[in-house]
């Protein structure tokens, strides 16, 4: 079946387990779909061709198009990516179910750049829950947009990089708070895994606060000025130390 043969593919996705002609129309109509979501961005993504043998997609993405959708997967890579982890794990779920599994491949350079183990992976997701939460650390980008409500940004912590989403006009707010520390309100979507650790799986800030940046220097003259610490001579605070030691 061909969609369009002539136009030039920037990715592929391919579906290993099964050939196209044992897959019925509808089940290959719902591949089509969740490949679409998985993408996001269905004005400037086209399906070129559907070969035989193993199911192969053909994706032509325009150049407009290329840097939300490259965003998307790689927002699909990470637990917490959101909806495009949301769309993943679906086309991921299907597969599984029907005892396929894939990737989705660069088709200029040959590499793998999204794998899709489906049931070789088999296994029963653990429910997860929505909370009112906070996100603090850099903010390292604010970057496409990804759905028709929603932007995607990076948050720089301790632990990592945390993507979160929000909407264009929290968007418009924090562009000028780049690399600048903050504080993000929001809601947050937590999964339990299975060795009982809890993995944050999506965030939407609604709003954020710039943290301040102050040195030790800084925070113990604010202290001063505050009264300190309660000990009369500050010269002698050791030894009223280890009196409270006894």
């Amino acid at each position: 079946m061909t969609v369009d043969a002539d136009r030039e593919a920037t990715f592929k996705l391919q579906l290993e387990g099964f050939r196209l002609e044992d897959v019925p129309l509808k089940q290959l109509a719902e591949y089509i779909h969740l490949l679409s979501n998985l993408l996001g961005s269905p004005k400037t993504t086209h399906l070129t061709s559907v070969t035989t043998g193993s199911v192969r997609m053909p994706i032509a993405v325009s150049p407009e198009g290329l840097p939300a959708v490259l965003e998307r997967m790689a927002m699909a890579m990470h637990e917490d990516g959101g909806a495009a982890r949301a769309a993943y794990e679906a086309l991921d779920s299907c597969l599984a179910a029907n005892g396929g599994h894939g990737w989705i491949e660069d088709c200029f350079t040959g590499k793998k750049i999204l794998s899709l183990p489906g049931v070789k992976n088999l296994a029963s997701p653990l429910p997860a829950f929505w909370q009112d939460d906070t996100l603090q650390g850099r903010l390292v980008a604010i970057a496409y947009r990804i759905s028709e409500d929603d932007f995607s940004g990076r948050i720089q912590n301790a632990t990592g990089i945390e993507f979160f989403q929000c909407s264009e006009a929290v968007a418009k707010g924090l562009a000028p708070l780049y690399l600048q520390y903050l504080r993000l309100y929001g809601k947050a979507r937590w999964q339990r895994r299975a060795n009982g650790e809890w993995k944050l799986r999506e965030f939407k800030a609604d709003r954020a606060v710039v943290l301040k940046n102050d040195n030790l220097v800084s925070i113990r003259e604010e202290i001063k000025k505050a009264g300190g610490f309660g000990i009369e001579n500050p010269d002698d605070s050791f030894n009223e130390l280890m009196d409270v030691r006894g």
